[in-house]
């Protein structure tokens, strides 16, 4: 399998020594542009916002968007803002919900981001659904703060549970080819907070108490639905690029779901100009294909329908930049809730009670 997760490949280039210095001082400073040269921080960088988001857009900076409540784009962007959250040092992620019978909160990312997951004697992850008060907690996730822009400096307590089996070779080379379906996992976060200039090895046992989420009252959501999307359908995906004109900063684009005709003749000019998004088959019935860019940080990124509700997950993108569309892939959220819930029903019924309280009823179809 030739296809490759653009959101790892950019860390994954074979750089010369200097090149490496380079492209980690522009992490660390933010201060290079995507072609290398100096910026002089966010005060050169034109910042520019979308005319509207009834089409596709650009990413643009959340931060500028909430200074603009004018905007039309602005009421979509505050909607699903608070739920995105900072996924370990370079991915994204987003709250699922806070509707949990233990308190606490449900957050979705891709597994290529965590990567830490435990192997058999063949080198494979199988598919595991373990009770996060039977887990350490990692430090992982960090939220969106309430004017967004950068991240939290704390990071909340985060207890994987749920990740689908990853075979062998999707696990080589970094998960640099892992498949869509199986490139998500679960974890339950709650309000305990660890700063990330503390020394840390890692949390006992989970609390009882969910995140503080920005802009929320009550820490409540709206109810999480399951639904899938069509054709034509907009989205908006929000996470934190590491890199071009907004690095590490809360970032937002719309993206309009293709059609199966529209996908075959994208990933024919993708395989044309040697782009290898082109060669992995669409598997529709766990992902969407967008029209859209998104860049290297925003996997694990949460992709919103126009009502606000959660419908994919981020994993993978087209790089070449003179491709005729632009293309991106997420995990659709019916596929992650039927992995959930069909792993739930193989389970023994003390472990079903163990693991149901923390997850939304309506994820699991209760």
């Amino acid at each position: 399998m030739n296809g490759r997760n653009v959101f790892y490949r950019f860390f994954t280039f074979r750089l010369n020594l200097l090149q490496v210095g380079l492209v980690w001082i522009c992490l660390f400073l933010f201060a290079c542009t995507e072609d290398g040269s100096s910026s002089g921080g966010d005060t050169d960088t034109e910042t520019v916002l979308p005319d509207s988001c009834e089409g596709v857009t650009e990413l643009f900076p959340v931060e500028e968007m909430l200074i603009h409540p004018e905007h039309s784009c602005y009421a979509w962007v505050r909607e699903v803002f608070p739920r995105a959250i900072k996924a370990g040092s370079s991915g994204s992620g987003a709250i699922v919900s806070l509707d949990t019978d233990q308190g606490t909160g449900l957050a979705m990312s891709a597994a290529h981001v965590l990567k830490t997951f435990e192997e058999n004697d063949e080198g494979e992850i199988v598919e595991t659904m373990v009770s996060p008060a039977e887990r350490q907690g990692l430090r992982f996730v960090r939220l969106s703060r309430e004017e967004g822009g950068t991240p939290a400096d704390a990071y909340n307590a985060t207890f994987i549970f749920y990740h689908p089996t990853i075979s062998q070779d999707e696990r080589a080379d970094g998960f640099a080819n892992i498949l869509p379906r199986h490139d998500f996992f679960l974890a339950a976060v709650d309000a305990q907070l660890s700063d990330a200039s503390e020394t840390f090895d890692s949390f006992d046992s989970i609390g009882s108490d969910a995140p503080q989420l920005p802009t929320l009252e009550n820490d409540t959501l709206p109810d999480f639905v399951v639904r899938d999307v069509r054709p034509d359908d907009l989205v908006m995906f929000i996470g934190y690029p590491a890199g071009g004109a907004y690095p590490n900063r809360l970032s937002a684009g719309v993206g309009r779901v293709l059609s199966e005709a529209e996908i075959e003749t994208a990933q024919a000019d993708l395989r044309d100009i040697g782009d290898e998004e082109g060669d992995l088959a669409y598997d529709a019935e766990a992902e969407m294909m967008l029209e859209a860019q998104a860049l290297p940080g925003m996997s694990g990124g949460g992709v919103f329908d126009l009502g606000g509700r959660l419908v994919g997950v981020l994993v993978r993108g087209s790089t070449e930049t003179d491709a005729p569309m632009h293309i991106v892939r997420a995990v659709r959220v019916p596929f992650i809730a039927g992995r959930i819930r069909e792993t739930l029903e193989n389970l023994e019924v003390e472990q079903q009670l163990a693991v149901k309280p923390f997850l939304d009823s309506s994820l699991i179809g209760d």
